[in-house]
Formats: structure tokens, C-alpha cells, sequence
């Protein structure tokens, strides 16, 4: 995810990972917090799944895959993460009242795509138009859809690169940024109910 978001120039965002859900034991793996064309906060829920072999299952909205060392059935991840975003939009007055726009989908970065492949079956067509999934060797689709999707606002830098030296300053910044959420996993304050997030992340 890492490499995802510096390819897509996701440089001056804020990265929030494994963040608990407010009032559940759930964690969602990854958000980015940005602003949209428009100014506006912004924020897109990615669940990450190091999945690479995945079949069919018999219960609903379910896949089969390979955990702890036995086939189980598992969420599909475009479900799971569509529940995560349902529940902040429920929970969470910020998304609530829209003053924090919000869009969700999944990561299966050691997956190769395949249409016949199960997470893309016919069967799962409804929550993957919704909450779309996507392959390791898929990365500009997902950069495409957390940068500019049609008819809806879009996550995108603050910082504009005018010279080598803000290039440099850039760069400086992310690698500073990527060595913290090797050590500690960078958390987000919900406050009287309110999200707040860093001045850094949000301008």
C-alpha cells in the first residue's frame, strides 16, 4: 500500500492504519485522508488482503480461502469493507452530516486479475460495483479510483510541486513518514464525537 500511494502521488495525505472503529472491536486496514477538487475533507477506506488463491463459497457474500493454515469462509472483502464505511456513515457525525466525504474499497495485492477468479464472480457483481476490488497487478486502477472516479469527488494532494527542491522536501516527508508506520501505527482522535485530524494531513 505503500508503494501504492507514492506511486499515485498520494504525498501529502494522512495514512491511518488498523484504526479501531469508534464504540466496535472492529479495525479498518488502511484510510487516506485528503481534500477533494472542491476543498473538501475527504477520506477513502482500503482493506488489504494478501490473499492469492480464492474460491467459491457456499454461504452468501462469502469466499473460501486459505486462513491459519485450513480453508474457511471469509467476508468478501468488497462486503467487508462496504460494512466498515455503512457503520462510520451510521456512527460517526462528520460522515453523518457529509462534512467528511467517504468511499471504500479492497486491496488483494498478491492477487493477479482474472475474471473468472471468485471475488469477481457474477454473484458479487451488486457490492463490487459499490465497493470495488482490486488486484496486485491492477495498482493504477486503484490509484485511478481513490484519485478521480466519474460523477463523484476525489481524494487528491494539497501540495503542489513547483521545483526540485519541494520535490526533494517530498520525498523527505514520505520516507520520514513510512519509516513511522513500520514502528507505530499512526492513530486518528475521535474527540465529542468529532474526527480530528492532524493540521499536517488536512490543510
Amino acid at each position: 500500500m505503500a508503494f501504492t500511494l507514492q506511486q499515485g502521488d498520494f504525498l501529502d495525505h494522512g495514512v491511518l492504519l488498523e484504526y479501531q472503529l469508534p464504540l466496535s472491536s472492529r479495525r479498518l486496514d488502511c484510510m487516506v485522508t485528503g481534500h477533494d477538487d472542491g476543498g473538501q475533507p475527504y477520506s477513502v477506506i482500503v482493506e488489504l488482503k494478501q490473499w492469492s488463491d480464492v474460491e467459491e463459497s457456499n454461504a452468501e457474500d462469502c469466499v473460501t480461502t486459505w486462513v491459519a493454515g485450513s480453508k474457511k469462509d471469509i467476508l468478501h472483502p468488497s462486503r467487508q469493507v462496504g460494512q466498515y464505511e455503512e457503520y462510520l456513515r451510521d456512527m460517526h457525525s462528520v460522515f453523518v452530516r457529509g462534512e467528511v466525504g467517504l468511499r471504500s474499497c479492497a486491496f488483494l495485492h498478491n492477487l493477479s486479475y482474472s475474471p473468472e477468479n471468485e471475488i469477481f464472480a457474477s454473484r458479487h457483481s451488486t457490492v463490487l460495483k459499490q465497493y470495488p476490488a482490486f488486484t496486485g497487478d491492477k495498482q493504477d486502477d486503484l490509484i485511478t479510483f481513490m484519485g478521480t472516479t466519474s460523477g463523484r469527488d476525489a481524494v487528491r494532494p494539497s501540495w503542489k510541486r513547483s521545483s526540485k527542491a519541494s520535490s526533494r522536501r517530498a520525498r523527505s516527508s514520505w520516507s520520514t513518514r513510512q519509516r513511522s508506520c513500520r514502528t507505530r501505527r499512526l492513530m486518528c482522535c475521535w474527540t465529542a464525537n468529532r474526527l480530528s485530524l492532524p493540521r499536517c494531513w488536512l490543510r
